[in-house]
């Protein structure tokens, strides 16, 4: 547990709110994040880089009050969709503080984008600058972009969310940059360079790794001639998901930043998404059976992978706590959900207290591609989001319903109707 979420008389609190108040009125499972906890992992960041623009990855969580927290301290976004963009705008975060990312941009997102007046576009191919200029010649403007480039260095996390290797599909590989300098792009202004090796990173030799391959990458674009003005050394830096799980902290990875970056005098930007938020959600989900037959006992919750995939898609561990906490023994379980998937499983041999049907749970540090990657697969309603302020807490997106979904299908007339052949 990060420091806002804690025990008090045995029962959970998220700053000084108890769950249980939230849990009664909005129902489970529900998600829930420390508004305190985004502000101070943001601040570390605002501290330690004071000169850098620090654009929150708006794919870690992209509910607009959760991006409104990073705005109002002064923070950026960095987006890979006009939905993003849309989401940053209303989250009151300025255009010019908005960085568009992503390797498939659609010819409408990068018009939108122009429109905006963005800060920085982060191309990730050749076929794409062309794209983009031939955009900003149309609209008679000058579009502002950073390479990125794909530095062939190993992230060392989930293959899933590695971005850096030649084998993936990310960036412009260093090879071919000189490629990128050959052309004559008249409404293209090139300000420098982007790297972003994947997520989840914990490794601080990885990441001094990265900062050292910026500073080669960025020599190289001034050999071909290029003003170089700006350097985009992306996110990813990782959090802690087990007890005793080594991690870079912000101050560390800040601190190496400082030394290895910030003193090369470019505008420096970072996009953290993970690090600000992941530790500031829990999941808070009810028990709705047990059931054991002698291998293994399974306690089934309502909570399912469609509201909660890292589990089940990166393979991603994390902390289970009661809600209340009791004196009784431990045992070892299986934590699962009611989805019809064999892989619908949050914790497998997992050591908590005995856990009884109508008791309620948390899965710690889901802030993060938590709520942003739910669905409603097996037609299950989206959950609701709660943000909590010490003892003030709000909803900040409502439960989702049948309506909801639906109203989302459309039934033809005249499509059914039985033709002679």
């Amino acid at each position: 547990m990060n420091s806002f979420t804690n025990y008090k008389d045995d029962i959970l609190h998220m700053e000084d709110t108890n769950v249980l108040d939230i849990v009664n009125e909005v129902g489970t499972p529900v998600y829930c994040y420390s508004l305190n906890t985004i502000r101070r992992n943001y601040q570390l960041f605002s501290e330690y880089i004071p000169n850098g623009l620090i654009c929150f990855a708006v794919k870690a969580n992209s509910n607009i009050a959760v991006i409104k927290a990073v705005a109002d301290m002064g923070g950026g976004a960095d987006v890979v969709s006009e939905g993003e963009i849309r989401r940053a705008l209303a989250a009151g975060i300025p255009s010019n503080k908005i960085i568009f990312s992503g390797v498939g941009k659609t010819e409408k997102e990068i018009i939108f984008a122009l429109n905006k007046n963005i800060h920085q576009i982060n191309v990730e191919s050749l076929d794409e600058l062309c794209l983009i200029n031939k955009i900003a010649f149309k609209q008679g403007c000058v579009a502002p972009v950073a390479i990125r480039v794909n530095p062939n260095i190993d992230g060392k996390t989930n293959d899933k969310i590695t971005t850096g290797l030649t084998i993936n599909k990310f960036g412009v590989p260093e090879e071919m940059i000189g490629k990128i300098f050959e052309q004559n792009f008249a409404n293209i202004d090139l300000l420098g360079v982007s790297v972003h090796i994947g997520s989840q990173i914990c490794d601080k030799k990885v990441i001094l790794n990265v900062f050292e391959s910026v500073k080669k990458i960025v020599l190289k674009f001034k050999s071909f001639g290029c003003n170089v003005r700006r350097v985009d050394v992306g996110g990813g830096l990782g959090i802690a998901y087990l007890e005793n799980e080594k991690v870079c902290s912000i101050e560390d990875y800040a601190q190496l930043l400082r030394e290895k970056v910030c003193n090369l005098g470019y505008e420096v930007i970072c996009e953290p998404g993970r690090s600000i938020v992941g530790n500031a959600g829990a999941l808070i989900t009810e028990v709705l059976y047990t059931k054991a037959n002698g291998f293994i006992k399974h306690v089934i919750v309502d909570a399912g992978m469609n509201d909660f995939i890292r589990p089940a898609l990166y393979d991603g561990k994390h902390r289970i706590i009661p809600i209340v906490q009791r004196t009784h023994q431990k045992e070892v379980v299986d934590i699962v959900g009611p989805i019809c998937e064999s892989g619908d499983i949050f914790a497998r041999n997992y050591s908590i207290q005995t856990l009884h049907k109508g008791d309620l749970i948390a899965i710690c540090d889901v802030g993060a591609y938590g709520a942003s990657m739910s669905s409603t697969y097996n037609s299950r309603p989206l959950l609701p989001e709660v943000l909590v302020n010490k003892s003030k807490y709000a909803v900040i997106r409502k439960r989702g319903n049948y309506e909801d979904i639906l109203n989302k299908d459309l039934v033809p007339e005249g499509i059914y109707d039985l033709e002679d052949t």
